[in-house]
């Protein structure tokens, strides 16, 4: 067999890298990173200086804020009220009952304050209100001492006037007894409790009317 030359291949031979060459890559990575975190460091010291100056800066008080003084409110006066001076009633005590020659509302009137006296009414008066009042020409009043006494007053009045041919027209306060009314359209027959005659106080309210204070035999 003729022999054959084999060609034998070296390998190629690469140049040393120095130690120092490689390292100097590195070198210039870290100096970039350096100079960045170098950069970031100023401005970060830049933004806190400003943050620390806007927040010292004081605002004068007199060139932000303008103090309003309100002027004093001054209370209007209300006007007085004028008040109508007190009339004094005339006032007549009498002790007598019903006369034939007293005019028909009149000689009502009496006949009433004697019912009311029968049932042990107190403070028994009559108004004249002829020619003071369009709606009547007495009051016939008396005080009771409690609900109980006031509808008796009240119903004997209206059963006795009514056997005589005197019907009421009209009755009212006989539910809660503190003031009963009896209307004959000439007369009005009151017949109240203490507290409401006080309250109501028809003498003050009718001071030009001619008062008859009755009297019991």
């Amino acid at each position: 067999m003729p022999l054959t030359k084999k060609k034998i291949t070296r390998p190629s031979k690469k140049k040393p890298v120095s130690k120092a060459s490689k390292a100097t890559p590195k070198r210039g990575i870290k100096k970039a990173v350096s100079e960045k975190s170098a950069t970031k460091k100023s401005a970060t010291k830049k933004t806190r200086r400003s943050v620390k100056k806007t927040v010292t800066k004081k605002v004068p008080r007199k060139d932000s804020v303008k103090r309003v003084v309100s002027a004093p409110i001054k209370k209007k006066k209300s006007p007085s009220r004028k008040t109508s001076p007190k009339v004094k009633p005339e006032i007549v005590r009498e002790n007598r009952t019903a006369k034939e020659s007293d005019p028909t509302g009149l000689k009502l009137a009496y006949q009433a304050a004697e019912l009311m006296f029968e049932k042990k009414a107190e403070f028994v008066t009559i108004a004249d209100l002829s020619g003071l009042s369009a709606v009547t020409d007495y009051f016939v009043i008396c005080t009771a001492g409690s609900d109980i006494q006031a509808r008796a007053i009240g119903d004997h009045v209206e059963d006795s006037l009514l056997k005589i041919g005197e019907r009421a027209h009209h009755k009212e306060g006989f539910e809660s007894a503190r003031w009963l009314l009896l209307d004959y359209i000439d007369v009005i027959v009151h017949v109240f409790q203490k507290e409401a005659r006080e309250f109501y106080d028809l003498e003050r309210l009718w001071g030009d009317a001619k008062w008859i204070h009755l009297t019991d035999k």
